[in-house]
C-alpha cells in the first residue's frame, strides 16, 4: 500500500514480487483481501484499490474513499517500538488538501474530496494517548490541521476542559491564520507550527499553484511569532 503502490503498481508486479497491491486507503480494503483468502467471503472484484494479476494480466479494480473515518480504530502503537521515532505519538484527523500546489502528491492521492474526523474523535485518541503512554507531546500529521476552522476551534474548546498541559505541532496554510484564531490555537497547546514557505517570490508562488502570497505567509509567521510558537 501507500504512495508508490497507489502511483507505481506496475513497476511491483514486473518482477512477480508480489500478488497483491492495494492501492489508496487501505484499512477496509486490506480486511476484505485477508477475508477473501482465508475465509472466501469476498467478492475480489469489489475490494477497493486492489490490484491482481489475472491470466497474465493486471487487474485493477476501483478505488474508493473511506467517508466515515471516526469508524476506524485508532492505530495500535504498542506494533512499534515507539522510541525508534523523533516524533513518536502523531495523529492523523483528515485525509486530502483541497491544494493544487505542483510538487505536492496529496491530491493524486486522495482525490478533491475532503474527509474530515470529527472533533470529539480526535479529543478522544489524545486523551487516549495521555492515559495509555503518559504523553502530551502529539503531532497532528495532516496537510493542513486548521483546514476546517470551525472544527480546530471546536477541539480547542473540547480539549481545554480536561486541563492538561498538552502541547501540539500542526502544519497551517498561511492564508487561513488570524490573530484570533492563532490566540485560540496556542491557548489549547498548538505550540509548534509548520508553514510552507517553498518561496519568497509571489510569481514562483504563482507558477507553483500555492495560491498564497509572501504577504500572507509573513502574516502568518508574525502572528505565531507574536503567541511564541515554535515555527518551522
Amino acid at each position: 500500500g501507500g504512495a508508490f503502490a497507489t502511483f507505481c503498481y506496475d513497476d511491483m508486479f514486473k518482477d512477480n514480487i508480489v500478488d497483491y497491491v492495494i492501492r489508496g486507503e487501505g484499512e477496509i480494503a486490506f480486511y476484505q483481501l485477508y477475508s477473501y483468502l482465508f475465509n472466501d467471503k469476498e467478492d475480489i472484484n469489489l475490494i477497493s484499490g486492489l490490484v491482481y494479476r489475472h491470466n497474465d494480466r493486471l487487474n485493477i479494480n476501483k478505488m474508493y474513499r473511506i467517508e466515515d473515518l471516526d469508524m476506524l480504530p485508532f492505530p495500535d502503537r504498542d506494533l512499534i517500538n515507539l522510541d525508534d521515532y523523533v516524533l513518536g505519538y502523531t495523529i492523523s484527523t483528515a485525509r486530502g488538501c483541497p491544494g493544487e500546489c505542483i510538487f505536492c502528491s496529496s491530491k493524486a492521492f486522495w482525490g478533491k474530496q475532503i474527509y474530515f474526523r470529527s472533533a470529539d474523535s480526535v479529543v478522544e485518541e489524545v486523551l487516549y494517548i495521555h492515559s495509555k503512554y503518559n504523553q502530551n507531546i502529539i503531532y497532528f500529521a495532516d496537510d493542513t490541521f486548521t483546514l476546517h476552522k470551525q472544527r480546530a476551534l471546536e477541539f480547542c474548546k473540547k480539549i481545554k476542559e480536561h486541563n492538561i498541559d498538552f502541547m501540539f505541532g500542526f502544519e497551517s496554510r498561511a492564508d487561513i491564520l488570524d490573530e484570533d484564531f492563532v490566540r485560540e490555537l496556542y491557548s489549547a497547546g498548538f505550540k509548534k507550527i509548520q508553514i510552507g514557505l517553498e518561496s519568497a517570490d509571489n510569481d514562483i508562488l504563482r507558477k507553483l499553484k500555492k495560491k498564497v502570497t509572501i504577504e500572507q505567509i509573513e502574516n502568518g509567521i508574525s502572528l505565531a511569532a507574536k503567541y511564541n510558537m515554535h515555527i518551522s
